[in-house]
């Protein structure tokens, strides 16, 4: 049901992204809050039952995203408490955005398409958090950082939008490096089963 509602999130970036000029801002806007609130309810219902399942684990394991001699990556997800919490947060802020931005940008021509990037941004924020390997929380990791530069630079006619955006580039590169570094010091003290399960 979770990987339902994550996936929903992304079927509504390709929808609006692809298909947002025919729909228009009622229904772009109509879509988003209808899968952004179904959304935001389960996660509560997933925080209310994660009080009476203390310390469980639960592994939803999809399919194997390369297997190579004795490296083998998982393409999956890890439901914890903790990760439970965090995606709260991340649907709360999502479902905020989309329900709010609405009377601030009903006049934009392009809003389907801000509401598309919002979904995807929330779509990768969700990997990160869930992710069961840090193969798959650095696929998230990017993706995040390619939505916040298009969410960034979505007003691409400001000059300040543009420079921002750059900006936010060149950050996400140090953050990158600095992720390199710490899985590289994992692999040569821990081994490389550490950074893939």
């Amino acid at each position: 049901m979770l990987l339902t509602c994550i996936f929903s999130i992304f079927i509504t970036f390709i929808v609006l992204f692809f298909f947002g000029f025919a729909i228009g801002f009622k229904g772009s806007s109509f879509i988003a809050r209808i899968v952004f609130l179904f959304s935001f309810l389960y996660i509560i219902s997933l925080v209310f039952s994660s009080f009476y399942s203390l310390n469980s684990i639960e592994y939803i394991q999809l399919f194997s995203f390369f297997d190579f001699f004795d490296l083998k990556v998982e393409w999956g997800f890890e439901i914890t408490e903790f990760s439970i919490m965090m995606s709260f947060v991340v649907i709360t802020i999502g479902t905020a955005v989309c329900f709010f931005s609405d009377d601030y940008m009903k006049e934009d021509p392009k809003f389907s398409k801000f509401i598309a990037y919002v979904s995807l941004f929330i779509f990768f924020m969700e990997f990160v958090v869930l992710s069961s390997n840090y193969i798959l929380f650095f696929i998230g990791w990017e993706g995040v950082g390619v939505c916040s530069m298009l969410l960034i630079n979505f007003w691409n006619t400001r000059s300040e939008a543009v420079k921002s955006s750059i900006k936010a580039f060149f950050i996400n590169r140090i953050g990158d490096y600095g992720l390199f570094l710490c899985w590289l010091l994992m692999f040569v003290f821990f081994g490389h089963h550490y950074i893939v399960i």
